[in-house]
């Protein structure tokens, strides 16, 4: 994996062995950021169930002024610790790697975050957790207060989820593969 833009551009990025996460490809990378394209996304964000970090550290490269990365998995926490060392060379608002990062569940974060504080968040929880039809609706809607006006949520999930009821109709609605990727603007 590959960081694909900006000021670290083709910087590898190191992923957890694990089956516990499922990095998002180059290819839905790239396709989520064409579909950003035009999008003012240099202010704060979030990266939440970041497991390597990949798309918070995409974020950072194509100049977003600060991301916090969440993950519950200490080893994965450790990744992105790993990775944000080695892509801080390139990317100057890297100043405080172990700040960055929050070894604790998105429901934590959420409890501790300042509302409206955040112009972006991925949320990317594990297939397990997002092919229940229940949980996306149900996490989107908690981590929404989280943004400011104007900010955009990005929630990937397994395409074969259906009869979702969501408080907030995603604005656009792709699928890559197994992955179904919804942009929710606020």
């Amino acid at each position: 994996m590959r960081v694909i833009t900006g000021l670290a551009k083709s910087l590898l990025l190191k992923t957890l062995d694990s089956s516990k996460t499922r990095p998002a490809t180059d290819r839905v990378k790239e396709s989520i950021f064409n579909l950003l394209i035009g999008e003012d996304l240099t202010g704060a964000g979030a990266d939440i169930f970041a497991g390597s970090g990949a798309l918070g550290i995409e974020m950072l490269s194509r100049g977003a002024s600060n991301c916090t990365f969440v993950e519950a998995n200490p080893a994965a926490a450790k990744v992105i610790k790993d990775n944000l060392l080695h892509v801080s060379k390139n990317i100057s608002v890297i100043k405080d790697v172990e700040s960055m990062v929050k070894i604790q569940s998105c429901e934590e974060f959420v409890a501790n975050a300042k509302l409206k504080s955040l112009q972006w968040i991925f949320l990317d929880p594990p297939f397990p957790l997002s092919q229940d039809a229940e949980y996306g609706p149900r996490i989107v809607k908690m981590v929404l207060p989280l943004l400011q006006a104007n900010g955009i949520l990005i929630y990937r999930q397994h395409r074969n989820v259906k009869n979702q009821k969501w408080t907030i109709e995603p604005k656009k609605d792709r699928t890559y593969g197994i992955n179904r990727v919804m942009f929710f603007y606020v």
